[in-house]
Formats: structure tokens, C-alpha cells, sequence
């Protein structure tokens, strides 16, 4: 039954892991899909514990609430300019790129992403949390269910169903 179990939760958590990429989407975040590639999903099983995972890049919350003022990453700027490439913004002089590159990420440093700034949730991950919970209480109460029967059926030699 453990494999089932683990199938289960794989199932669940690679379903919650493509809301969250969905949601993403819909909130218009999407650029070049490479923050969606590091987002994974682990299973497996130590003895008789099932555990899985979805993990995400460290920068994924400034995607849900934004970032703050204050330190930023040296190279932010040519993330920008990467980003505003991806997106399909174009400037007529290369020179202009550099510069909105630059000023947006001074801009962030001094106050803040628009999404912090304007104190914008974004929900990535709520919604589909509670409906991988759903999921895992339909499936898990499934599983429970076929187990008590297998318990309380009597097996090929006719002797009784026994209790677990």
C-alpha cells in the first residue's frame, strides 16, 4: 500500500505544482519559463513514511508579495534587461535597454517592487494548497477504504477477514 501512497501524494503534488505554474501565468509572470523548469516535485519512501516535496527556487516568494526595498542581486539589471527581452518590450536604441534596465532595478533598490509597493498578493500557492488537501483527503479516505475491505474480506482459503 505504501507505493500507492506514494503515487497518490506524486500525483497530488505534481497537480498542485501546475496550479501554481498556472496561476503564475494567469498573473502575467511568465517570461521564459526557467523559473517554472526549477520547480520540482520528490517523492519517496523510508521504511513505512511516504514524504514529498515541491520545491522552488529561493527568489519564488518575491513572485507572490514582491521585494522589498534595500539590497538587491549586483546583476539586477541585466535580469531586467533579460526579462524585458523575453517579454517582447524593445527599445529602438540599445542604449535605452541599458537604461531602463538600470533605472527599474535603482528604482526597486530605493522602494521596492510594484507588487510591494502597492502591497499586491499574488496567490501562487493558497489556492492550490488547499486543493491538493482536497485531493489528499479524497484519495487518502480512498485508499483507507479498499484497505479496511481487503482487512474484512475473507481471503481465497475461506477463512475469515481479519482485523488490522
Amino acid at each position: 500500500m505504501a507505493v500507492g501512497l506514494e503515487q497518490i501524494l506524486a500525483e497530488g503534488l505534481t497537480q498542485m505544482r501546475d496550479e501554481i505554474i498556472r496561476a503564475s501565468q494567469d498573473a502575467g509572470q511568465e517570461a521564459s519559463g526557467r523559473t517554472y523548469a526549477q520547480i520540482t516535485v520528490q517523492t519517496g519512501r523510508e521504511g513505512e513514511t511516504v514524504w514529498g516535496t515541491i520545491e522552488a527556487p529561493n527568489y519564488f516568494y518575491t513572485l507572490i508579495r514582491g521585494r522589498g526595498p534595500g539590497k538587491i542581486p549586483a546583476n539586477l539589471g541585466q535580469i531586467i534587461m533579460e526579462w524585458a527581452k523575453l517579454k517582447g518590450i524593445t527599445f529602438s536604441d540599445p542604449k535605452d535597454l541599458v537604461r531602463f534596465g538600470n533605472a527599474t532595478a535603482w528604482k526597486i533598490k530605493r522602494e521596492g517592487s510594484e507588487l510591494y509597493r502597492n502591497h499586491i498578493y499574488v496567490d501562487l500557492v493558497d489556492t492550490p494548497a488547499d486543493n491538493f488537501e482536497e485531493y489528499l483527503a479524497q484519495h487518502l479516505d480512498r485508499a483507507m477504504e479498499v484497505l479496511i475491505e481487503e482487512a474484512f474480506t475473507p481471503d481465497n482459503n475461506m477463512d475469515h477477514g481479519y482485523i488490522i
